[in-house]
């Protein structure tokens, strides 16, 4: 009974694992395609602006959510 208990506790941290490795590279993924998307929609000139706002949003929020999480 026990040995069955411990192997359901590997199987669900093996899905876990998986499932956070799947959620940060289609994060990696969404990143990467908002970058190519303000190249293309806001030119040469004003895609760097764009990239650090979204840049210094994306560090407010990871921020955040670390001290939240903390207590």
């Amino acid at each position: 009974m026990e040995e069955e208990v411990r192997f359901q506790d590997a199987v669900r941290k093996t899905i876990t694992i998986l499932l956070l490795l799947l959620l940060i590279i289609s994060i990696v993924g969404l990143y990467i395609s908002a970058n190519i998307l303000i190249d293309v929609w806001a030119g040469y000139k004003y895609a760097p602006i764009y990239k650090v706002l979204m840049n210094a949003a994306l560090l407010v929020i990871v921020i955040y959510f670390l001290t939240k999480s903390k207590g």
